[in-house]
């Protein structure tokens, strides 16, 4: 169900509205984290990082937090939202490499948990599979203007 500006009510108040429409998209529903893709990462950050659930919206905030570390916490805001899920962008970690616990919440304070564990890795950025797929087409163009030549 998608709701047009048409809608809404004329006493409609934006700053009590929800950022987004559909069936997650219900004022005070906490968020439940039910899978993340992938499910490690590079210390460094920046990977694309998938996670699904009910409840995740662009307000979304996940919270990693070290499983040898308590004081260790890293957070991720959410990049946009995607078919049951929303899209984020890994924070690097400040801990180096190992598990963490992921948690989500839509306020920044009350934090929901779940028994998903991340992990960082020390592999090169060259393992992101973002980044795989672009060293992929590099070598591909460099055999094509070498088969030219």
């Amino acid at each position: 169900m998608f709701l047009k500006i048409d809608d809404l009510p004329l006493n409609y108040n934006s700053s009590t509205a929800v950022t987004t429409f559909g069936a997650n998209s219900f004022p005070g529903v906490v968020p439940v984290l039910s899978d993340i893709f992938p499910r490690n990462a590079t210390v460094f950050g920046g990977s694309i990082i998938n996670l699904y659930g009910t409840g995740l919206n662009i307000e979304t905030v996940v919270k990693f937090t070290s499983i040898s570390n308590d004081s260790f916490v890293a957070y991720s805001e959410s990049l946009r939202q995607i078919e049951d899920g929303i899209e984020i962008v890994l924070s690097p970690s400040p801990n180096g490499q190992g598990p963490v616990t992921v948690e989500v919440s839509n306020d920044g304070i009350s934090f929901a948990g779940s028994s998903i564990i991340f992990t960082y890795t020390n592999e090169s950025l060259i393992n992101n599979p973002s980044l795989k797929k672009e060293e992929e087409l590099k070598l591909q163009l460099q055999q094509i203007v070498e088969a030219v030549s």
